[in-house]
């Protein structure tokens, strides 16, 4: 099946997976990006749009962009409107063309919802957020939030990164910042260090991380926490301050869940893996984590 491709902005992520995961019988005949031509990543070069009308033959038409209409309407204006292929959106292109369709199911997640980075705000892959405000007077960049993989974030989430007053001066009274006198090295803001957030850890409504704080993979944060001590993994930490009221698991299956690490898996492996995630049977998913190391 000879293709012609067209992407939006996430060219890279669309064409590595066509490289690695596409059946071998679908060949890209060409693929077009809704800017200048370049060379992806994927070894797949890029052109203009406006170059389609150097016509190629072709069976199929690949659009991973959202305005699937505007581009069926160009295709048919330079092929003719008689001219018969096929139309794979996003949602078709995975079950039809993929031999890995679950790859490309977790990426569209992965790009619809994972929070956003910028220079003290670093999220891992699929983790989300509702709102939430990162507190960071000292904005260098020097102490960061860093969030790890499939992490839930409620809304109303404060994060006290870099906003404490200096307690080994003579005094803690922000002079210098307030009379606009701030000189390099003095800050009068201080820091406990980066917030480090783990791995599949939901964090309730309202809730207040503390900088210098770790939070271990597979951590519960109650709503209206204020956690101003790092935390183990798979603990539920609640109240002001906040205390660990108990372990999620026990000792034997966090353990099981800390050696596998399965937000770690690629992601066909991830998606077949589903069903089994999704239950309270730990041991299971342990077991087929162990089966699938040895193949």
């Amino acid at each position: 099946m000879r293709c012609l491709v067209f992407c939006d902005a996430l060219h890279d992520v669309y064409l590595n997976l066509i490289v690695k995961y596409a059946n071998p019988e679908l060949e890209i005949v060409k693929a077009y990006y809704f800017g200048d031509e370049f060379q992806s990543s994927s070894g797949i070069r890029l052109f203009p749009l406006d170059t389609i009308v150097n016509k190629e033959s072709f069976d199929a038409a690949v659009i991973f962009f959202q305005e699937t209409s505007l581009l069926r309407q160009i295709i048919s204006k330079v092929y003719g409107n008689y001219f018969q292929y096929s139309v794979f959106d996003l949602d078709s292109f995975s079950s039809v063309c993929l031999s890995g369709a679950g790859q490309l199911e977790l990426l569209r997640l992965d790009t619809q919802y994972k929070c956003p980075s910028d220079h003290h705000f670093i999220c891992g892959d699929f983790s989300y957020y509702v709102s939430l405000d990162v507190k960071d007077e000292i904005n260098d960049g020097s102490v960061k939030v860093r969030v790890g993989k499939f992490c839930s974030i409620g809304p109303g989430i404060s994060f006290l990164l870099g906003v404490e007053h200096r307690t080994d001066w003579g005094t803690m009274y922000p002079f210098n910042r307030l009379l606009a006198r701030e000189c390099e090295n003095t800050s009068s803001v201080a820091s406990k260090g980066d917030i480090v957030i783990g791995n599949d850890v939901w964090i309730g409504a309202n809730a207040t991380i503390l900088s210098g704080v770790s939070i271990g993979d597979g951590c519960i944060v109650g709503s209206n926490t204020v956690v101003s001590k790092s935390v183990e993994p798979y603990s539920i930490i609640v109240g002001n301050p906040g205390r660990v009221a108990k372990r999620r698991f026990s000792s034997d299956k966090i353990d099981m869940l800390s050696e596998m690490k399965w937000w770690d898996w690629d992601y066909q492996r991830l998606f077949d893996a589903l069903d089994i995630i999704q239950s309270e049977n730990v041991e299971a998913l342990y077991s087929y984590w162990k089966s699938s190391e040895e193949e």
